[in-house]
């Protein structure tokens, strides 16, 4: 472990020579390969398959301000797309300008992250 940790922060500080910066990808790459099974192609099920009109409202939705407390903010101002689903900021600016206590988490795979 001591040496992996070595490893990882030669590698951060860009003091790792490419050949171990590579072996060290592939072995963490197949080490997530363990741990984690890949994300379904899709997150549609029997009782709720994934069809085009509810993508589309889903879609509308998300960007849609009006929803919002004030009519001003979409659930894309905190979770914007580009940003993988955060919006960059140490703690976001709600509805009515509200400053909230931290950053939004990611929006990306919400069907699958069934720990939240």
């Amino acid at each position: 472990m001591l040496k992996h940790m070595r490893q990882a922060t030669l590698l951060a500080l860009g003091l790792a020579g490419p050949a171990l910066a590579a072996t060290d990808d592939a072995a963490l790459l197949a080490q997530a390969g363990q741990l984690f099974a890949p994300l379904p192609t899709h997150a549609g099920s029997a009782e709720h398959p994934v069809e085009p009109q509810r993508v589309a409202l889903g879609r509308a939705l998300f960007f849609e301000p009006r929803v919002s407390l004030d009519g001003t903010a979409s659930c894309a101002r905190c979770h914007q797309p580009a940003l993988y689903g955060t919006d960059a900021l140490p703690k976001s600016i709600g509805a009515a300008g509200r400053v909230h206590g931290r950053n939004p988490p990611t929006v990306l795979n919400p069907a699958v992250q069934f720990t939240q």
